[in-house]
């Protein structure tokens, strides 16, 4: 909602007290069906759940001029911004967008930009020495279709390495709760917790941890 970041099309159909509805954030394969649970008149909230028990509410708002027409349902932290669709749902090609696969509940949970921090290792001989030589910086920077980037830099190292092109890995990954689940990165680092509603990353593991704030 506050930065107006688009997470996915969309498409829905509202028959009766049904809501199908189809995207790759918010709702995904689990919350794909909601039923009708209440209207409150008073302020043109609705809320439905799905089949697995989820909640939701929307708030209706209809806008109409010369040039379009608009209906928002506004949920706490997102809003949905749709226009009439010509095509039925079971229209071929109508769904290709959609991947049927579980997504998270909620929006900050769909990262992005790039966030920082330095290694620490428990180990305060270690430690001591990794800071001798600079310490080591870690840098994720996201980009789209559930990836990122990660960096490592040591001041020390890049000075004799002769490159000026940073070192980095490119990692896919899965969102379980507020978890994010590395694949194949070749560091022993697979777990990432987000805390702060996504202003902070911790990677923590029996030998160390980052802690890196969101820089952009």
């Amino acid at each position: 909602m506050s930065d107006d970041k688009i997470l996915s099309d969309i498409k829905l159909k509202i028959c009766s007290d049904t809501m199908f509805l189809f995207s790759n954030a918010i709702f995904g394969s689990e919350n794909d069906t909601l039923l009708l649970q209440n209207f409150s008149n008073s302020d043109s909230i609705f809320t439905y759940k799905s089949l697995k028990g989820e909640r939701f509410q929307f708030k209706f708002k209809y806008e109409k001029n010369e040039d379009y027409e608009h209906v928002y349902l506004i949920g706490n932290d997102y809003y949905i911004s749709i226009v009439e669709s010509f095509n039925d749902l079971k229209t071929k090609s109508s769904l290709d967008f959609y991947k049927n696969i579980k997504v998270p509940r909620k929006s900050y949970m769909y990262l992005d930009g790039a966030y920082e921090g330095k290694l620490e290792m428990e180990n305060q001989l270690t430690n001591m020495y990794l800071a001798e030589m600079g310490g080591i910086s870690v840098k994720m920077v996201f980009i789209d279709n559930f990836k990122v980037k990660i960096y490592l830099k040591n001041a020390f190292v890049d000075l004799f390495s002769g490159s000026t092109k940073p070192s980095y890995e490119t990692v896919s990954y899965n969102i379980v709760g507020n978890k994010l689940y590395l694949d194949n990165n070749k560091s022993n680092s697979q777990v990432i917790e987000v805390k702060n509603m996504g202003e902070m990353l911790i990677l923590a593991t029996d030998d160390a941890n980052v802690i890196m704030h969101k820089v952009y």
